[in-house]
């Protein structure tokens, strides 16, 4: 977007409107990319609220307040383009390592209910039209697992290496784990929203070595 002017002289210059944005909505995860390597807007919830802890949500209200959220009246008129993003798979074997540091005896969440949530976000995602990476299924593709087999991560499996590697203490990711999360918020982009890929998008200013020297 431009505005046009004219100067003294009546010569037309382009001046930069207002800038596209990207809003990144979400828990400790999407916070925590920022101190990696390394989401057009994009909601990351459910890791922590699938815990039994007191940031528990119970799954049918975690997909009503995510509904509500995408579907909130003062986003809507920004007609932004939405993303959902599920939460990452858990690891229990480093989970159980961290949370016994921290003095608790007893797994305060557990791999099978992370996937009910990063599920109940696919499942939102197709019934409201919203595009959903979805890092839980690319970083488990990533640990080798299948779909019908116990799940990477869970004790019905022995500690996946590949898995570990993503995940800093089984629940929050690493570089490794970012990377991956980069790459499916990348394919999401170009599949549904193409012309916000990185290549097909305009520089805001000129390119270093065609600005005025």
């Amino acid at each position: 977007m431009s505005v046009e002017t004219e100067d003294s002289n009546r010569s037309r210059h382009s001046i930069p409107g207002p800038y596209g944005q990207i809003i990144l909505f979400g828990d400790s995860i999407t916070e925590m990319a920022w101190n990696q390597e390394w989401q057009k807007d994009g909601f990351a919830f459910g890791a922590a609220m699938s815990a039994g802890t007191d940031q528990h949500v119970p799954l049918d209200k975690y997909v009503e307040c995510l509904k509500a959220i995408a579907q909130q009246p003062a986003i809507m008129a920004h007609k932004p383009r939405l993303m959902f993003i599920t939460p990452p798979p858990l690891d229990e074997y480093q989970q159980d390592d961290t949370e016994a540091l921290k003095g608790f005896t007893q797994p305060r969440r557990n791999a099978k209910n992370t996937k009910r949530y990063a599920d109940a976000c696919k499942e939102l995602g197709n019934t409201i039209n919203i595009p959903v990476a979805d890092i839980w299924g690319a970083m488990m593709r990533v640990a080798g697992w299948e779909d019908g087999q116990p799940l990477e991560g869970s004790r019905e499996r022995p500690p996946n290496s590949k898995l570990d590697e993503m995940l800093s203490d089984g629940l929050h990711l690493n570089p490794a784990g970012y990377r991956v999360v980069f790459g499916e918020v990348m394919k999401t982009i170009t599949e549904h929203y193409p012309d916000d890929a990185p290549d097909k998008l305009e520089m805001i200013f000129p390119y270093w070595m065609e600005a005025p020297k």
